[in-house]
């Protein structure tokens, strides 16, 4: 009988302490295991983000593309992987013109709305709409820990899908199909 006690408490004060360390976990790291505005998943609204549109000048603000799908890109011109998939995605947007929104989003604020103007410019994207995100904040947002990043966002500003790395046109008209493309 006192080993089943002394058994007892020990699994007492087990279960205390795990539920003591989930208390310290969850304060140190608020949502963890749980989508949030701050951690955006399939299936939950992406977060907001306004974008400086390098061709015309104009802020472009995520909430303003509702109605209709998007397909946000998070790129950079030095990144061989970004250039590689540019083609595709300039395509993309020619193609789906009147169907979904197709935004690449030039993640690296050391990048002046020039440079990534110039290199639209001289790689012929003329129908790709390029933003800058001036402080990174869009990326933050958006976790992306790596270029190139890509979110399939539906009509109601839901995320449908993502892909990390470079994608072929065949995947991204697969994404843009399931955010609801037509």
């Amino acid at each position: 009988m006192p080993n089943t006690r002394r058994l007892i408490s020990i699994v007492a004060v087990l279960i205390l302490a795990l539920m003591l360390a989930w208390a310290v976990y969850q304060d140190l790291f608020p949502g963890a295991g749980r989508p949030t505005e701050e951690r955006p998943a399939v299936g939950f609204l992406a977060p907001d983000f306004a974008g400086i549109d390098v061709a015309t000048g104009r802020t472009v603000k995520l909430a303003d593309l509702k109605g209709k799908p998007v397909l946000l890109n998070f790129w950079a011109t030095w990144c061989p992987p970004c250039r590689e998939e540019m083609p595709d995605l300039d395509q993309l947007s020619r193609d789906f013109k009147d169907k979904a929104y197709v935004i690449a989003l030039g993640a690296d604020p050391g990048e002046p709305a020039e440079l990534l103007a110039g290199y639209a410019k001289q790689n012929n994207l003329a129908g790709l709409t390029i933003l800058r995100d001036a402080t990174g904040s869009a990326a933050r947002r958006f976790q992306v820990r790596a270029i190139p990043t890509s979110f399939f966002i539906d009509a109601q500003g839901v995320i449908r899908d993502y892909k990390l790395g470079a994608m072929s046109y065949q995947t991204m008209v697969e994404g843009l199909k399931r955010a609801g493309a037509k």
